[in-house]
């Protein structure tokens, strides 16, 4: 009986609606969700540093429904630093007949670090990538020359060996 008591209680409780009723938006407004990234995996003082906008449609009419439209922002920080990237305001009108204007926030990735343009070339050129490659260049000709000397050389052992043998 008391097991009875309590699971309807909590069948009670997990059905219970709010007293507040809240003002539900008509089902032909649109809804959009909105969200801001980072093209860019380090700002680097006086380089692009690119920020995307993704606007995904819930519920509008004009675009296609479960379409996203994307937008790219390309900043260039003049000096280095730490920088606070905050989130974006969207503003829109639900439908064409509506007064008021919907407001919604995109996401934010929060704090980051603006390198010098210096210590980035230094911590992240690729110098021993440039040597390889370089390396790796030069093989083919001296592969080429080598082929070419081996050659004539083994055929000139070969000749002086069967005169001396006679």
């Amino acid at each position: 009986m008391r097991l009875f008591v309590v699971l309807f209680a909590l069948a009670g409780i997990a059905f219970a609606e709010d007293a507040v009723p809240e003002a539900a938006a008509p089902l032909d407004s649109a809804h959009l969700l909105a969200s801001k990234s980072s093209l860019s995996q380090y700002a680097v003082e006086g380089m692009d540093f690119v920020l995307e906008y993704h606007l995904h449609n819930v519920r509008w009419e004009k675009i296609a429904p479960g379409s996203e439209v994307t937008h790219a922002v390309t900043v260039r920080p003049r000096t280095y630093g730490g920088y606070n990237n905050t989130a974006a305001v969207v503003t829109y009108y639900p439908s064409d007949e509506a007064k008021e204007v919907r407001v919604g926030y995109t996401s934010a990735s929060g704090e980051g670090y603006i390198f010098r343009l210096k210590d980035y070339e230094r911590r992240f050129s690729p110098k021993a990538y440039v040597w390889l490659i370089s390396a790796l260049m030069c093989l083919p000709p001296f592969a080429l020359i080598y082929y070419s000397w081996s050659s004539k050389a083994n055929l000139y052992k070969d000749s002086t060996i069967s005169k001396k043998s006679k």
